[in-house]
């Protein structure tokens, strides 16, 4: 009776796990569902940059104001831009990061993530002083910067691009900074970075 038992909870798990099974992005629309149902009308806006999946536990790391979703920054989109983190199981939702938009300049979204190797790579745009690349280590959920000044195209989008497991970015560096009496006078060129992910 107990061996019996053992092979029904067993094949029970099989079967909760080959419903779970689903494509990428049939699974990150299913997800995102779920978190609206529970969290309400707030998640409408968010896109899904990264999820973490253990035996433990199931985290999806959501932003609004991602620069993909708004066709112009001078249409309808948030004053503020949120990095969040939404635990499946405990339903929590926690604000990793907070900043400031304007549609002015377009700063303040995010034009650029990745998800990788329990690392979520995102970008804060600037409209002066160039972007900021930062880094989320989802086994902690901390925060780190990892380079300012990333230089952006002519749309606004930031020159980072990600092959073969390597993150590359570009960024701009003034070579006269001793000498440059006035802003106007400073010199910049533009350098390319990598970091193995």
């Amino acid at each position: 009776m107990k061996s019996t038992i053992k092979i029904a909870a067993f094949l029970l798990l099989a079967a909760m796990v080959m419903s779970v099974t689903t494509t990428k992005d049939d699974n990150s629309e299913c997800l995102l569902s779920k978190v609206t149902a529970i969290c309400g009308d707030h998640t409408k806006p968010y896109v899904i940059l990264g999820e973490y999946k253990d035996a433990k536990s199931q985290k999806l790391y959501m932003a609004n104001n991602v620069k993909e979703s708004y066709k112009d920054v001078d249409e309808d989109f948030f004053d503020s831009t949120f990095l969040i983190v939404f635990n499946v199981q405990t339903k929590k939702k926690d604000t990793l990061r907070c900043f400031e938009t304007t549609n002015v300049d377009g700063s303040g979204f995010i034009d650029f993530y990745h998800y990788e190797k329990g690392k979520l790579y995102f970008t804060e745009t600037f409209y002066r002083g160039g972007n900021s690349l930062y880094c989320v280590n989802v086994y902690t959920d901390k925060i780190k910067m990892v380079a300012s000044n990333i230089v952006a195209d002519e749309d606004g989008v930031s020159k980072i691009r990600v092959k073969n497991g390597v993150l590359y970015y570009t960024k701009s560096i003034c070579i006269n900074e001793d000498e440059a009496k006035y802003e106007s006078d400073k010199e910049y060129v533009f350098k390319e970075y990598s970091i193995r992910i």
